[in-house]
């Protein structure tokens, strides 16, 4: 079945409606809701296995057949009816084999970090728990646990415990057995042999659609028209399921520890992984602008980064309010960390310092080779955008230079900007605040420049002047996000709760219309209201010149859905006829044509023939 951007709106809607009905049949009766899981996870394995079994039965039959009268032998291989049941076989092999990525990361034995298995064993031990046969320690700021199948089909599965460095180097030792708790709180019996069984269906399903979604044999096309109805189905309805068991594990968690550590774990792994993706690791970068070759102590620098990490109260703050904002969407399997507390009946309580993170002491004798093995990766990892950007920081001080040569007087405007934005970026030492107020003066009311005055003023030099420009940069809606937050920010340090109130919400309304406009720009439907395109005669020109090279496209009529949150920049919808149906085509398309806002491509067959034949009523042939 070929996929268009339409037929990929159906399906969501199709599914979202799939998830909120089982969330309601849970929410009614959570025996019935299980027992519907449980069927349709048999009703898979029974399809599945159940073909395998007939096939191989058909195989049996065929062999007898043959041995027992060699003219049906010819009759096989002579009108090919072999090949049809040999291609079904491989294809159900294949999936039955579907196989699992080998976890990725670096082995730790136990003679390397044995107060690190020691925990595991204890762990495993409490909650009675198959054992771990291999830990890794991969770069992430994560922990799961992996099963790899050894048999395929038959189980008997290696267990990988993937842990993050970063996390072990983040959490106290109480908080990162909280985490590894929680993984193994999965395998626990506490969640049932039968919803075990699910839990694991889950993933082996995600294999083999993933496996058969990029088939397109003959044999994976009679299979895949199942798979296309089970696997999504199977995956939405026992989205509810999914998340219980996230919900389940967090209470085993709780009881190895406490509900206030499972929570702090929670926090902490939130509040510090924002805090190193967006702090540590930027600074680091940006060392690269000012030498040639890239640190090679990364990971050591970040483990002092975090034992010295003491966010500024407004920061904090502002940090656990983020963390704890967003709530469970609809397609999230993993519910939002506000809804974990909540069900753990912990209070959000900010990280606390650090004696020693669980990475030193579970790490032993091992943590500083182990510290400077992955900086040396790290290295290796971003030699090539280190040297990029120490060349471009270089040729930005090399026109900055020529540009420094000039009297101000004879700059372009956009020389000007160019020249204060740069000079921010790469010379520190240099105070680019009066380049900015220069342009300013020749481009007043200018928001850009307004918000970068503002922001340089109350965070660099704490003068309370910088309010003013925030203020007017943030009458400008695409701006109004920043200014929100700079303004929150300095209100926040001046102790002026109700002020950093305003602001606050200031940015979460914007944050919430853009959010709403992201949903209304992101599916086109044969529902929707469209008007003419009404294109300027350059970009009707330019899209026809475009659309004349695409040999596959037939012929092409472009309308514009009518947006109510943020019509600005307009979402036009082009509708194209082809010769070939590919599920790449779409794609090609959208990278071969510009207009003057956004774009949605629609391919005129299937379940987007409704939406493309409402297009071509509406808008104008371009093609």
């Amino acid at each position: 079945m070929e996929t268009t951007e339409a037929t990929a709106d159906m399906e969501e809607d199709r599914l979202e409606a799939l998830v909120r009905r089982a969330e309601r049949i849970s929410k009614a009766n959570p025996r019935d809701y299980r027992q519907r899981v449980v069927a349709l996870a048999i009703l898979g394995h029974l399809v599945l296995y159940g073909t395998a079994v007939a096939l191989l039965a058909v195989i049996g039959i065929y062999v007898f057949a043959a041995y027992t009268n060699t003219n049906f032998l010819e009759l096989l291989f002579g009108k090919a009816l072999v090949f049809p049941i040999a291609v079904l076989i491989f294809v159900l092999g294949r999936a039955l084999w579907a196989s699992v990525p080998i976890p990725q990361g670096t082995i730790v034995t136990r003679a390397g970090a044995p107060r690190l298995f020691d925990e595991l064993d204890r762990l495993t031990r409490v909650l009675k728990t198959p054992a771990i046969h291999e830990v890794r320690l991969s770069d992430e700021f994560n922990a799961a646990l992996v099963q790899v199948p050894r048999l395929g089909p038959l189980g008997w599965p290696r267990r990988t415990l993937v842990i993050g460095l970063q996390l072990l180097m983040a959490l106290t030792p109480t908080q990162a057995r909280a985490v590894v708790a929680h993984e193994l709180g999965h395998l626990s019996r506490r969640h049932g042999v039968a919803r075990r069984w699910v839990y694991q269906a889950r993933d082996n399903w995600c294999r083999v659609w993933e496996a058969y979604s990029h088939d397109h044999s003959w044999g994976g096309g009679l299979m895949r028209r199942f798979f296309e109805w089970y696997a999504p189905y199977f995956g939405a309805y026992s989205f509810v399921l999914a998340r219980s068991f996230e919900y389940e594990a967090d209470r085993v968690a709780a009881k190895i520890t406490s509900r206030e550590e499972t929570g702090a774990a929670l926090i902490a792994t939130s509040v510090k992984a924002d805090a190193v993706k967006e702090e540590f690791w930027p600074q680091l970068l940006g060392q690269a602008e000012r030498q040639a070759q890239p640190v090679t102590n990364a990971y050591l620098l970040l483990a002092k980064y975090l034992r010295a990490l003491r966010l500024e109260p407004h920061t904090l703050a502002t940090r656990l309010r983020a963390a704890v904002a967003p709530r469970t969407a609809i397609h999230d399997s993993h519910p939002a960390l506000a809804d974990r507390l909540m069900a753990l009946k912990a209070r959000p309580i900010p990280p606390r310092p650090m004696r020693r993170s669980a990475a030193q002491l579970w790490l032993g004798d091992r943590y500083e080779q182990i510290l400077e093995n992955f900086s040396n990766h790290w290295a290796e990892q971003h030699l090539k955008e280190w040297h990029a950007r120490f060349d471009q920081a270089q040729s930005a001080r090399v026109r900055l230079s020529r540009l420094a040569q000039r009297p101000q007087a004879e700059l372009t405007d956009t020389e000007l900007w160019m020249q204060a934005v740069l000079t921010e970026r790469v010379l520190p030492e240099k105070d680019p605040l009066p380049l900015y107020l220069a342009y300013l003066k020749r481009q007043r009311g200018d928001a850009a420049a307004e918000v970068a005055i503002g922001r340089l003023l109350l965070q660099v030099r704490k003068d309370q002047r910088g309010i003013v420009f925030v203020r007017r940069a943030a009458e400008h809606p695409e701006y109004l996000i920043e200014a929100a937050t700079i303004a929150e920010n300095y209100y926040t340090r001046l102790g002026n709760e109700t002020q950093a109130r305003i602001w606050r919400r200031l940015g979460e309304d914007r944050r919430e219309l853009e959010l709403a406009s992201s949903r209304e720009r992101a599916t086109v439907r044969a529902t929707d209201p469209l008007e003419p395109a009404d294109l300027p005669d350059e970009w009707r020109d330019r899209l026809r010149r475009q659309l004349s090279t695409l040999q596959d496209v037939t012929n092409a009529h472009v309308a514009r859905k009518r947006l109510n949150v943020i019509p600005d920049p307009p979402l036009y919808v082009l509708a194209c006829q082809v010769k070939h149906k590919h599920a790449e085509l779409s794609q090609t398309i959208r990278e071969r044509i510009t207009v003057p806002g956004d774009l949605k491509v629609v391919l005129a067959y299937g379940e987007g023939a409704r939406l493309a034949e409402k297009v071509a009523r509406v808008g104008e042939r371009v093609k």
